[in-house]
């Protein structure tokens, strides 16, 4: 592709072991701008639309700081 900087991830198979790839595996500071991100940009979403997009999101980065 294209896209600077772009990276594909593909998984050939599955393991009990958790994923780390910079996706599933972020940090704390990531999640919080991810939320703050999420906040501001769907701000004009329904309550509880926002909560079922954008719940497990929460959890990562406020609940657990």
């Amino acid at each position: 592709m294209d896209i600077p900087k772009y990276t594909r991830y593909m998984v050939r198979r599955f393991t009990d072991e958790p994923c780390t790839c910079p996706h599933c595996k972020t940090t704390q500071g990531y999640s919080l701008q991810l939320w703050g991100c999420a906040q501001k940009c769907h701000s004009s979403l329904p309550p509880a639309l926002f909560e079922r997009i954008f719940g497990e999101l929460r959890v990562k980065a406020v609940d657990h700081a």
